[in-house]
């Protein structure tokens, strides 16, 4: 009970930055934009929409240099490295999961939940990657969502025979968190929801050393 409640200490910091900077403002034109890019389509996929919700939220909550050196006053505090972590988790994924229930009646069940376990993922990785870099691989990873994930290793290497290039980003396509295998959740994939559950533990192992390090460093 007691890491709970310093787990749950964290969120707060979610509402602050919802209302007194402009995440919330960009969720809402993130969510525009996709309709708009969408417009074709009958469906809005929830998965694009949380994976890069989940982004934004770790940018907002924990990507600025202020945010990284406030975290050795953090852990003045009586709470740990790791409550800190599952902390600033959960609140981004509760911002990345206002997305999904935007558009969840229209999607279906199986696309909400492969929605939302992509958000956890994807803001498990993201939280681990702007603590170790800031924004500016938070940046990166977004436009690895927006412009990369969303195709198989399949059609990157082609019937051909690939390039180096085209073999890495085919190998970082089958490793880590991606659209095009989260989505496979909503038609029951166990395999892909196994691969979003170990990203989650590997985001949150390495999101927890990055805040003992800086914690200890700024000491």
């Amino acid at each position: 009970m007691e890491f709970a409640s310093r787990v749950f200490a964290e969120w707060p910091l979610l509402r602050a930055r919802l209302l007194r900077t402009r995440l919330g403002v960009w969720l809402v034109l993130l969510l525009a934009v996709l309709w708009r890019l969408e417009r074709t389509s009958p469906r809005l996929d929830p998965l694009g929409a949380a994976t890069l919700g989940a982004v934004l939220c770790v940018a907002a909550l924990s990507g600025s240099r202020a945010d990284r050196a406030a975290l050795a006053h953090r852990l003045l505090q009586p709470t740990s490295p790791p409550a800190v972590a599952v902390g600033r988790w959960l609140a981004a994924l509760a911002g990345a999961s206002v997305l999904v229930l935007a558009v969840a009646v229209q999607a279906g069940v199986g696309a909400a939940i492969a929605g939302l376990s992509g958000a956890a993922a994807m803001s498990a990785c993201a939280l681990a990657l702007v603590l170790i870099g800031g924004n500016a691989l938070a940046v990166v990873a977004f436009g690895w969502l927006l412009l990369v994930s969303g195709v198989p290793p399949e059609a990157v290497l082609g019937p051909h025979h690939a390039d180096p290039a085209s073999l890495v980003t085919a190998g970082l396509l089958e490793i880590g968190p991606s659209i095009w295998r989260y989505r496979g959740i909503a038609t029951g994939d166990l395999g892909a929801l196994a691969h979003a559950a170990v990203w989650v533990g590997f985001g949150l192992l390495t999101a927890t050393w990055r805040v003992r390090r800086l914690g200890s460093r700024g000491l």
